[in-house]
């Protein structure tokens, strides 16, 4: 009997540890609805209390960005960005004005084109142009090309003609022939728009060609050749400018049919740079060029 006892004891003993091994195996009871809400609560107010602890040097730094934008956008605000545009206005008008208070220059030349001659502006253009669409008197165009014999007694007609080649027309030397020489310095240093005046000493009334070998123009064709009669005292005069297109050496060759001989001038062109000034706009009756 005692044994049967202490049998059934120990299965119950063996039972009972059984549950309890079974019990910590699946973990503790599930805990309630309300319980579950106050642990996740709980649990994060920890995780965000430990997140801003973590990340308090951050949110300063947050909070700086923030006020220096706001600072940045107050101060690109519209109404100062007006204000800094009327102070550029402003600033522009006194330059602007500050430039038209200078005096104005006049318009830059064009020194690396030759002008054109318009056809009908004298005589001796009208001369060459013929000669040109004629072919006809090519000894007018070129100083390549011999020019005729000089006739005293068609001197007029001699110096109202044009004929680049006559500057080597000259006079065979021989003891009772004059020889042609200078009147003056045979070079000479100009601007473009500047006029020089070559001098050459002949016998009086005696005709003189200056020709240019490097274009430019004299006044009285405005061509690079001209013909022209030798005062009472034997000295020709001819009026010489460079014009736009000329620059650096110049090389022109004058002689006479009655005297032997060639002379040289050298004209030392230098080319106008002008800056003009900004100006207000031209008159309808005047032209800009």
């Amino acid at each position: 009997m005692q044994s049967k006892l202490l049998v059934a004891f120990l299965v119950a003993l063996s039972l009972a540890v059984v549950v309890v091994v079974i019990k910590n195996w699946r973990g503790p009871a599930a805990p309630t609805n309300h319980s579950v809400g106050v642990n996740s609560e709980s649990n994060s107010a920890k995780s965000s209390s430990m997140h801003d602890v973590g990340r308090g040097p951050l949110l300063e730094k947050e909070k700086n960005d923030q006020s220096l934008q706001q600072e940045k956008g107050e101060a690109s605000s519209p109404s100062s960005a007006s204000d800094s545009n009327k102070e550029e206005t402003q600033k522009d008008g006194a330059k602007k004005d500050a430039k038209d208070d200078r005096p104005q220059l006049p318009a830059p030349l064009d020194y690396g084109r030759i002008k054109p001659v318009p056809g009908d502006a004298n005589q001796f253009v009208a001369q060459a142009i013929e000669a040109m669409k004629t072919g006809q008197q090519p000894h007018r165009l070129s100083p390549l090309i011999a020019p005729p014999k000089f006739d005293p007694a068609k001197l007029d007609e001699y110096l109202n003609t044009i004929a680049p080649g006559r500057c080597y027309q000259v006079a065979d030397p021989g003891p009772q022939v004059p020889q042609l020489r200078h009147e003056g310095p045979h070079a000479m240093r100009a601007r473009q728009d500047e006029t020089v005046v070559l001098r050459a000493r002949a016998i009086p009334n005696a005709p003189v060609t200056f020709t240019s070998l490097h274009a430019g123009f004299f006044e009285k064709s405005l061509l690079p050749t001209i013909t022209v009669a030798a005062d009472k005292k034997g000295v020709a005069e001819a009026k010489y400018k460079p014009g736009s297109g000329v620059t650096d050496d110049v090389r022109i060759v004058a002689g006479c049919p009655l005297c032997s001989g060639t002379i040289r001038f050298l004209v030392i062109v230098e080319p106008v740079q002008v800056i003009a000034a900004p100006s207000k706009s031209a008159p309808e009756n005047e032209t800009t060029r």
